[in-house]
C-alpha cells in the first residue's frame, strides 16, 4: 500500500468533515490537474469526499484512491460543466486515473486496470 499524503500545504479547500489524510500520494497528482482545470474558469476546487463515507463495494475511496470535488454551487452552466469534466478527462487519459460526473459532483479515482 502507497504512503499517505502529507496534505497540509494543499491550498485546496477541504469540506470540514474530509480528512485529507485519508488519500494515498498517488491522487495528489490528480488533485493538481482538477484544481488547475478548475482555475482556468476562476473557480475553487472544494473536496467533499474522500474515504470517510459509505460507497459503492467496487468504490475506491476505502482505500484512499478517490475523491469527490463540488460542482454544485459554482455558478456555473451545465455546458460549462461538461466543458470542464471534458477537459480533466482528457488529461487523465492513460494515466490510470478517472472521472466520473455525478451531476452534483465530480468522482476522481485512480485505478490503472481500469484505463
Amino acid at each position: 500500500m502507497a504512503r499517505k499524503i502529507h496534505w497540509k500545504q494543499s491550498k485546496v479547500p477541504w469540506k470540514p468533515s474530509v480528512n485529507p489524510r485519508d488519500l494515498q500520494d498517488v491522487m495528489k497528482k490528480a488533485l493538481l490537474i482538477v484544481d488547475q482545470e478548475f482555475k482556468k474558469y476562476n473557480k475553487e476546487v472544494t473536496i467533499t469526499c474522500t474515504g470517510q463515507d459509505s460507497h459503492k463495494p467496487s468504490s475506491q475511496h476505502p482505500w484512499g484512491l478517490a475523491f469527490d470535488v463540488r460542482i454544485l454551487w459554482l455558478g456555473l452552466s451545465e455546458t460549462t460543466i461538461n466543458m470542464l469534466y471534458s477537459l480533466i478527462k482528457g488529461r487523465f487519459k492513460g494515466t490510470g486515473y478517472q472521472i466520473i460526473n455525478e451531476k452534483n459532483h465530480f468522482h476522481v479515482e485512480y485505478d490503472p486496470n481500469k484505463d
